[in-house]
């Protein structure tokens, strides 16, 4: 999974990247250069995978990966330069849209004054612009490849025109009611505004949650809100793990913001995790909801898919509850599941195939 971390300058994203990613990073007070990207790849913590390697004590334990992006800011009236930088979003699968909401007077925000819902919508409208300018393009080589002649298909164009229509109406297009048929055309393009977005209200510490601020967008689809102070948060993710225990109990805090984000990405994303277990290695695998036991096989070699004959299956809470697989199997807890098997979040899974 890759994460894009967005929004206008001096809102906090570098403040971010560093609290999820534990990179240390030197906060410019300048402008980033366009093609500035800091890049970090963190483990998915899953207290799952933890209990599981502690009854099976593995060689290895591995778990889930995210790639955070952490993309130059942009700026308000610098459309040239925000194109260039937003641009990067298409190859990731969700955006983390910082906004400030910490007062600084040192640092000035771009717009001169905190305003949550103007920054939602300014952002939004940038996401918006992005996928216009694609779209007039393509609508414009279609139109052009028509009259010289050339082959083109017509339900092409007539999508790309709806599609232009409703971003014209400053709607992004996750909002876009997409076919089947729409999204085997919309196959070779990426448009930014499709992309699930998670809103990252940044605070600063003691700072009230302004809920209010975003309630009127609350309930879009493929979007969430989620507040939090990201220098406290980098604060967090810089001590050892027994001495963050003992301050995010102090400060009343339940767990590291990183937690909350994953499962809100795992949530807009529709992903789920699954297990193998076993004396060589303890592993989660992400595989969208609604796979196949066939596709997960699949994830973790083509092999497997190919030739899938059955898979075990056992759910993690019913393993935890007796914690042997011989006992489990005992009390028909462990089944054999054809390809079609749905799988669940937290199956404990082993797969039976021949090549």
């Amino acid at each position: 999974m890759i994460v894009g971390i967005s929004g206008f300058e001096k809102s906090g994203k570098t403040t971010l990247f560093s609290a999820l990613t534990g990179i240390g990073l030197e906060i410019s007070c300048g402008q980033t250069p366009e093609n500035h990207i800091n890049e970090g790849v963190v483990p998915v913590y899953d207290e799952r995978i933890k209990i599981l390697s502690d009854i099976f004590k593995p060689r290895k334990t591995t778990y889930a990966t995210i790639e955070y992006l952490d993309l130059p800011g942009i700026s308000p009236k610098d459309n040239q330069r925000n194109q260039k930088i937003l641009n990067n979003l298409k190859e990731i699968d969700l955006i983390i849209h910082v906004i400030r909401a910490f007062e600084d007077p040192v640092t000035v925000h771009p717009f001169g004054e905190i305003n949550i819902k103007r920054d939602i919508r300014a952002f939004e409208s940038e996401l918006i612009l992005t996928d216009l300018v694609l779209i007039e393009k393509r609508i414009e080589r279609i139109e052009a490849n028509l009259k010289r002649g050339l082959k083109e298909r017509q339900e092409e164009l007539i999508l790309f025109k709806s599609m232009y229509e409703h971003l014209n109406n400053d709607k992004p297009l996750r909002t876009y009611s997409f076919s089947d048929e729409d999204r085997k055309i919309l196959l070779p393009y990426k448009f930014v505004s499709a992309k699930p977005i998670i809103h990252l209200v940044n605070l600063s510490e003691g700072q009230c949650d302004p809920i209010d601020d975003f309630r009127e967008f609350q309930g879009e689809k493929d979007m969430a809100f989620i507040s939090l102070c990201a220098r406290l948060e980098m604060e967090i993710s810089q001590i050892s793990e027994e001495e963050r225990k003992e301050f995010l109990s102090e400060l009343n805090i339940e767990e590291p913001a990183s937690y909350r984000l994953t499962r809100e990405a795992y949530r807009l994303l529709g992903l789920i995790s699954y297990f193998t277990v076993g004396e060589d290695e303890v592993r989660a695998w992400t595989i969208r909801r609604g796979a196949t036991a066939k596709e997960a096989g699949g994830k973790i070699h083509s092999d497997i898919e190919k030739g899938f004959i059955r898979a075990e299956v056992t759910a993690y809470e019913d393993f935890i509850k007796i914690g042997d697989f011989k006992k489990v199997k005992e009390q028909g807890l462990l089944r054999l599941e054809g390809k079609d098997y749905i799988v669940k979040d937290g199956d404990i899974m082993n797969f039976r195939f021949n090549v």
